[in-house]
Order: structure tokens, then C-alpha cells, then sequence
């Protein structure tokens, strides 16, 4: 960025603009956003369950409400009604268990 003001300050606008937008690509690749992975099941009972698996937080929303997931929290949500808190890993059922306890 010394190097853009530097160009500025002596008048070589196109240099300093040229300067200043390589600096502010190196600060918004450090910035990407990250994608999440999570799945959806949609269940027998109109209920849908989301997992997050990693990444950042996803937002399940329902009924005007909206519920932050975050990475290892699943909810699952009835139709017809605002989502719950979020459950955490210890709370998932066992491989082959399909029953999920309500939060």
C-alpha cells in the first residue's frame, strides 16, 4: 500500500490505482468465503433434519424464525413450526439408529 500512496502523493494516479487494486485482491483472496458441507433428510413425519458436517454456520429457517447451525450441530424442524435450538454430535443417533431425540 506504501507503494500506491507513494505513486498518489506524485500525481501517477494510474500507477497508485493499479498499486492500490493488486493490495486489495491479496486482502479479499485472505477473505473468501468458505463453503459448508451439511446434508438435509426429509423425514416420513414432515420433519426435515440438517447436519452440518464443516465449514461455517448455515441458517435453517422456518415459520419467520431462522436458526444458526453450526459445524457438528444438527436440528431438525416439524413442519408448521419455528426451528429449535441446535443439538450438538453427542446427541446424534448411533449408525443405523434413525430415531433422533427432539432438543
Amino acid at each position: 500500500m506504501k507503494v500506491a500512496e507513494s505513486h498518489f502523493r506524485e500525481a501517477r494516479y494510474t500507477q497508485a490505482a493499479s498499486e492500490a487494486n493488486a493490495v486489495g485482491k491479496l486482502v479479499a483472496a485472505d477473505r473468501s468465503p468458505q463453503s459448508s458441507a451439511f446434508s438435509v433428510e426429509v423425514g416420513d413425519g414432515d420433519s426435515t433434519t440438517v447436519t452440518v458436517k464443516h465449514g461455517p454456520p448455515v441458517r435453517v429457517e422456518a415459520e419467520g424464525v431462522t436458526q444458526p447451525v453450526a459445524k457438528g450441530e444438527s436440528i431438525r424442524v416439524e413442519k408448521g413450526h419455528p426451528p429449535p435450538r441446535p443439538f450438538g454430535r453427542w446427541w446424534l443417533p448411533a449408525p443405523g439408529n434413525r430415531r433422533i431425540p427432539r432438543a
